[in-house]
């Protein structure tokens, strides 16, 4: 047997049959399971835990210091005394189950971009395709009209991306999505058109990835058009333009500047580009405003309803001084009643005169006519008879009260059985005193032998015998 991790006194309940009832158990946590013992002393265990079959260890609120511990066939809970033992147990399980294993790393996984024209959304996009295309003027519309028109501009973006990156380095670009701004978009349209810069010196040729054809790129150019594509406007670095970047004695003409590098364009985007930020300033303003309304009416209701709760208290304090006012002026008018004497410090004679008040007077062989004795005791016969009247069964106890002791006892049980009746017991009936020492005690009858008998052979637990009381 391996050894004792943690052990200690919890209570207990799981689900199915017995979902509503606390045990306290003798929890043993060993490496590979977890088992419940009714006590310490007790070395078979009444349930148990493999570690590795546990799907999930969470905290609940079933107790104040509850969690609970689940498998894929049953959920058990487990209370403890504190926030301390509480994480303590939960730790020590997760660490040994299988949910508490690390995931694979190094993982990738590959998908395939597709459209779902049910929903209307594109399905396996990168992180980098759904932050652009969150951020153009594409609609809902305009991509179910043409799913791969749009797929094929986020491509050609990435593609030109990338270029920049394995040119000027990806620490340069980087967030490039985010920062790209309308005239860099322009210039990186007009390159995938074949448009190359001269270069700076003669240099081995290096691998890259092949650029689109020219058709491609004026398909796609004319797509973004159509479709108002456009990023978060943020300057490119001056430091990384290829034209700053050719030396004063180079061989090659100097080129002119293009269309996207003159005035009217860079004034055009940065006139969007404050347009965007002041209709982002508004939009964040209203949700502020709209927040603080809210928030404000969350206070008048409160107030409202700790208002209303302060008048009902008001009203119940009053209520209740009213009913004291109502009770002392009941006791001040009301004539003292005499006490009634105990039974338990009365006399014999006067016991006597209590129980011929109490039964029915007459002779019970008139009524009811015994069939056989079912029992014998010390306060003497339990019979089954029959009702002379409507022929039903009942139980007849017959005692010699002579020979009884404490005669005050019976009068009170019979007092006691007259005022309870209740359809889930054996019920009191009637009772008769034959030549005054003879009495008949009349109940229900139930099946199933001696009721001492039967609450022997059928334990019931509290909340059973509450269960049957009501």
């Amino acid at each position: 047997m391996t050894d004792i991790i943690k052990e200690g006194y919890l209570s207990v309940k799981e689900d199915g049959l017995r979902a509503w009832i606390w045990s306290k158990r003798y929890c043993v946590l060993r490496d590979q399971a977890l088992t419940f013992h009714r006590n310490e002393q007790s070395g078979q265990c009444v349930a148990l835990i493999f570690l590795k079959e546990i799907t999930s260890v969470t905290r609940t609120d079933l107790k104040p210091y509850c969690f609970e511990t689940a498998t894929k066939d049953k959920t058990y809970y487990i209370a403890c005394k504190s926030d301390e033992e509480l994480y303590g147990w939960m730790d020590e399980i997760y660490n040994r189950s299988t949910v508490g294993a690390s995931g694979p790393t190094n993982f990738v996984h590959e998908v395939h971009v597709g459209f779902d024209p049910i929903t209307g959304a594109f399905t396996g996009l990168p992180d980098q395709w759904t932050k652009l295309l969150k951020g153009s003027a594409i609609t809902a519309e305009d991509a179910a009209k043409n799913p791969q028109a749009v797929l094929d501009v986020l491509e050609f973006y990435t593609e030109q991306t990338k270029r920049e990156a394995e040119e000027y380095g990806s620490s340069n670009l980087k967030g490039a999505v985010e920062r790209i701004s309308d005239d860099r978009w322009d210039a990186l349209i007009q390159e995938s058109k074949g448009t190359q810069l001269p270069p700076q010196r003669p240099a081995p040729p290096r691998p890259a990835p092949p650029p689109p054809s020219a058709k491609r790129s004026q398909d796609v150019h004319d797509m973004m058009n159509d479709l108002s594509i456009k990023s978060p406007k943020s300057p490119i670095d001056p430091r990384y333009s290829p034209i700053d970047r050719l030396p004063p004695s180079s061989g090659y003409p100097r080129p002119e500047p293009s269309n996207y590098q003159r005035g009217p364009a860079r004034t055009t985007s940065i006139s969007t580009y404050d347009e965007h930020i002041m209709q982002e300033r508004e939009r964040l303003e209203i949700e502020l405003r709209e927040r603080e309304r809210k928030l404000k009416e969350q206070e008048r209701i409160r107030d409202q309803q700790m208002q209303k709760e302060r008048e009902r208290e008001r009203q119940r304090e009053q209520e209740i001084r009213e009913r004291e006012r109502e009770k002392a002026a009941q006791q001040v008018s009301a004539p003292k009643k005499k006490v009634e004497q105990r039974i338990s410090t009365m006399t014999e004679a006067q016991v006597m005169e209590k129980l011929r008040k109490v039964v029915t007077a007459g002779d019970p062989n008139e009524l009811y006519k015994k069939i056989k004795r079912v029992g014998q005791g010390a306060s003497g016969s339990v019979y089954v008879a029959s009702s002379l009247a409507t022929n039903t069964k009942v139980a007849i106890k017959q005692m010699d009260l002579s020979s009884q002791p404490r005669k005050d006892l019976i009068v009170t049980e019979i007092l006691v059985m007259k005022e309870s009746q209740h359809p889930n017991i054996v019920n009191y009936l009637d009772s008769f005193l034959v030549r005054n020492n003879d009495l008949w005690v009349i109940m229900e009858y139930m099946e199933g032998g001696a009721l001492t008998d039967v609450i022997d052979n059928n334990t019931m637990t509290e909340q059973q015998i509450a269960t049957v009381c009501l």
